[in-house]
């Protein structure tokens, strides 16, 4: 690879050798007005990347914050008579205020901050009917934004792309919110120990989403499925990038390793038959293919004590996923969390066939293998 240019609108960010970097500005300057270059420090779509290289190991490490946009956020005015009352309709003008940090919020923290993610979403579908409590709502996911002033994204030399760890969660219906809301964390791991995540995983944070769910459902056991899926077509994706780039288009993508909150689901993947819930179906029958061509390397269930994706689809406690952004570190202790692959599922059924023709009997097959992780 000898140089990779990005563009979005008039911003322009271009890497690789410097010879080539040179005669591409200078090709640019001759055709447009451009403005100044900045290297190892630019920003970029309002995203302000700081890189650090290590000239001893070849690492590269790369920030990535817009606290220099924090400043502009401004919390609104809350008269001191209506705090009481969170019901009461709101002045235009706060109304107003409210819209335009619905719009402004996510672009200048959404992307850097992402345990902000399902908040500034849902303050989002609040537009058209504002009331005191969301003024006081928006007021306090600005505060939190603020509170985490210089804590940026962090991006670490990894080698390799061995595999990549997609981490999903899916809301539940309820009278407040008739659609669900689905998420997923894409993460590059360079460890090739498969399924397990120990305290200690180096873990960088690539792709996020937190958005409603395109499909109708109605229980958490029927979107868990799709926000898998949609975690999985976006983990296909991201693989392409830097295969394509690397080995060309007929290179093989790494696998993923996914993690869901979903026992039920855990439990029939690896089945053939399908559910009485058809509107799962869909979904199911394409993770399946996934899960059986080793695209889905594993699939994990993670119990309450393994989640770092609850804060995408409910405004949950995101204090792991801070932990982990600081850390650079998966940081939790997932006890008793399953973990099994289409060839543990193979070598458990064709031990239980065997079994059974020993002795005569119908094969009793335990319909997956649990792996205490």
């Amino acid at each position: 690879m000898l140089f990779v240019i990005a563009t979005h609108v008039k911003d322009v960010l271009c890497g690789g050798q410097a010879n080539e970097g040179q005669r591409f500005e200078t090709a640019m300057r001759k055709s447009f007005a451009v403005g100044p270059t900045t290297v190892g420090t630019p920003t970029f779509t309002e995203l302000r990347v700081v890189t650090d290289a290590d000239p001893s190991s070849g690492s590269l490490t790369i920030k990535v914050d817009q606290d220099h946009n924090l400043s502009t956020i401004d919390a609104v005015l809350i008269l001191e008579a209506l705090i009481s009352n969170n019901a009461a309709a709101v002045s235009w003008a706060a109304l107003t205020q409210y819209r335009w940090l619905v719009g402004a919020f996510p672009l200048d923290s959404w992307q850097t901050q992402p345990y902000l993610a399902c908040s500034s979403s849902l303050l989002a579908r609040r537009s058209h009917e504002v009331v005191v409590k969301d003024l006081m709502n928006e007021n306090s996911c600005i505060g939190a934004a603020e509170s985490d002033y210089g804590l940026p994204l962090l991006y670490q030399h990894i080698g390799a792309l061995y595999r990549l760890v997609l981490i999903t969660d899916a809301s539940s219906i309820t009278l407040h919110s008739a659609t669900a809301k689905t998420g997923y964390l894409l993460l590059p791991l360079k460890d090739v120990s498969r399924g397990a995540l120990q305290p200690d995983t180096a873990l960088t944070l690539l792709v996020l989403s937190s958005h409603r769910q395109r499909q109708v459902t109605h229980s958490t056991f029927a979107s868990q499925p799709y926000a898998l899926l949609y975690g999985m077509r976006a983990a296909i994706k991201t693989a392409c990038v830097p295969a394509h780039l690397t080995e060309g288009t007929d290179a093989a993508l790494p696998p993923s390793d996914a993690f869901t909150h979903c026992h039920g689901f855990f439990i029939t993947i690896q089945g053939a038959g399908l559910s009485r819930m058809k509107e799962r179906n869909a979904a199911t029958a394409a993770l399946r293919h996934m899960y059986l061509s080793a695209t889905m390397l594993s699939l994990t269930w993670l119990p309450a004590t393994g989640q770092v994706s609850d804060f995408l689809t409910k405004p949950a406690c995101s204090a792991s996923l801070r932990g982990m952004l600081r850390s650079g570190r998966y940081g939790l202790h997932p006890l008793n969390a399953l973990m099994k692959t289409h060839q543990t599922d193979r070598t458990d059924l064709d031990a239980a066939l065997l079994l059974s023709s020993v002795h005569g009997e119908a094969p009793s097959v335990s319909p997956f293998r649990l792996s205490v992780l």
